[in-house]
């Protein structure tokens, strides 16, 4: 599950779609991105995130600073939460990383790597 444009254009990246059972509504994603994502669920809370049941909730630092009560009730329902903050390009590489080792997607990791 990705709760942030940025993480969800990761695992479209990553040719791992197949994996996201849900994502926020992007806010500014590309044609490719969107099509991409077309068939994916769209979430909004709490309840509509745990009724999917994702192992893995990705998302970027942003989405538990507007809504800490949100990802810290994730975590207490033993959901995994990855929240990355790329404020640099090697912390882009390292969201990335994340990413794909989460989405089972390391291959697909170092080929999108290598190719920014």
């Amino acid at each position: 599950m990705s709760l942030h444009d940025v993480t969800t254009e990761m695992v479209v990246a990553l040719g791992a779609t197949d994996r996201l059972v849900g994502i926020t509504e992007p806010v500014d994603a590309s044609p490719d991105v969107a099509r991409a994502v077309g068939h994916v669920a769209r979430v909004g809370g709490l309840e509509s995130i745990l009724l999917l049941r994702p192992e893995v909730v990705l998302g970027l630092a942003v989405v538990e600073e507007r809504d800490p009560d949100l990802v810290a009730r994730l975590r207490e329902r033993g959901v995994a939460v990855y929240l990355a903050a790329p404020a640099t390009l090697d912390a882009v590489y390292t969201a990335l990383d994340a990413v794909a080792a989460r989405t089972q997607a390391s291959a697909a990791g170092d080929r999108v790597a290598a190719a920014l």
